[in-house]
């Protein structure tokens, strides 16, 4: 990529996600959020839930809402920063 990036001017959107997961499907998500993003913030919320913030490429959030949703049978809550 970054031999096409010196020919094209190439940029790619960042998004940062606050992702907030049930206790009982943390370790599911965990596997995706660290497939398809980088973890900025991990944090264990007082309910036993996890909340992460992670920085994905804009063009893979339907991805990603798709594949958190399914790890969490729709349960997650996802809010773009």
């Amino acid at each position: 990529m970054d031999p096409l990036r010196k020919i094209l001017p190439l940029k790619s959107e960042i998004l940062e996600l606050t992702v907030t997961v049930p206790t009982q499907f943390s370790g599911q998500s965990f596997s995706v959020f660290k497939s398809i993003g980088e973890i900025k913030s991990e944090q264990w919320l007082s309910d036993g839930s996890l909340q992460v913030v992670l920085s994905i490429n804009a063009g893979m959030k339907s991805s990603f809402l798709d594949r958190i949703g399914t790890a969490t049978k729709g349960s997650a809550q996802v809010a773009e920063k």
